[in-house]
């Protein structure tokens, strides 16, 4: 009996640590240019553009939750109008971040939980977002409940900056433009592999390629590249998509089967690829059969 208490003792010991490491492994991101705070467990990468707006936008991702930040000034806002036109339709309620009234957003499919709050400040109008795996929507909230503002005083001259319309009432952008902020690149090699920047690039020799012959795997013909989607790529969305495909005796892309997803559109994207593939059927003794094979698709914002 005293080893089993003492067995237990030393497992909550152990539980308690592991938590305190978590919770440590978040950490807080702040720059001295920008009003805000937050909480993350990764590197927050960033970007200044130029014009009117002085816009930033933040990124980063864990194995958990994707995030993304919009950070723009005085009465203008490229980056902003389009992010709500993103939330337009999902749940929404009013909160207050610091003591400044802000607006929290929230919405499920099957696979993810996205969320975003959206606040102003007399200077400077921001957009948080996260998405997250279901089963990871604690480390989303967890991000949006992070956020603080600390707004300073308008500089001299400065006028106090007209907040973006809301999602509900924005005016719809057209995504097919390029945003000014990153392209999109879509291959099959490695989640991290460097390569110039473009929407798509030429496919990499498929492994599963082989000469025909009596005894052979599958042939690939032909293999279509995934295209980026422009939300993914407005919110720098990255990763990959991971599939199983069942590759026919008849020629034929049979069933496609999800093993590692990503949001707006990217698997879809990916999924539309695959069953596009055309391919000569792996073949034993001279006859073709059906076989399964996992693709990746690798999208990289760049």
């Amino acid at each position: 009996m005293k080893f089993l208490i003492t067995l237990m003792m030393i497992l909550a010991v152990s539980g308690s640590i592991a938590v305190a490491q978590s919770s440590s492994a978040w950490r807080e991101f702040t720059r001295d240019s920008e009003e805000f705070t937050v909480a993350f467990p990764e590197e927050i990468k960033y970007e200044e553009l130029p014009g009117p707006a002085r816009s930033a936008t933040y990124w980063s991702r864990s194995d958990q939750v994707r995030i993304f930040i919009a950070s723009e000034a005085r009465n203008s806002h490229p980056i902003l109008d389009q992010a709500l036109n993103i939330i337009d339709g999902y749940g929404m309620t009013e909160t207050e971040i610091s003591s400044i009234p802000a607006k929290r957003y929230r919405r499920t499919d099957d696979r993810f939980v996205y969320g975003a709050v959206t606040v102003s400040t007399e200077g400077r109008s921001y957009f948080f977002f996260a998405v997250a795996p279901i089963g990871s929507a604690d480390d989303a909230d967890r991000f949006l409940d992070s956020v603080r503002l600390a707004p300073r005083p308008l500089e001299p001259g400065e006028t106090p900056v007209e907040a973006p319309k809301s999602a509900e009432k924005s005016t719809k952008t057209n995504f097919d433009q390029k945003p000014p902020f990153g392209a999109g690149r879509s291959e099959t090699t490695s989640p991290f592999g460097a390569g110039r920047s473009s929407n798509q690039v030429p496919p990499p020799t498929d492994p599963m390629s082989r000469p025909q012959s009596d005894n052979s795997g599958v042939r690939i013909l032909s293999k279509p590249r995934p295209s980026y989607t422009d939300i993914a790529r407005l919110l720098r969305i990255d990763g990959s998509v991971i599939l199983k495909v069942t590759f026919g005796a008849d020629g034929a892309i049979g069933p496609v089967t999800i093993l590692a997803a990503l949001p707006f559109g990217l698997t879809e994207s990916a999924i539309g690829a695959a069953r596009s593939i055309k391919f000569e059927p792996a073949r034993r003794d001279g006859k073709p059969y059906t076989v399964a094979k996992n693709v990746e698709y690798t999208f990289t914002v760049y």
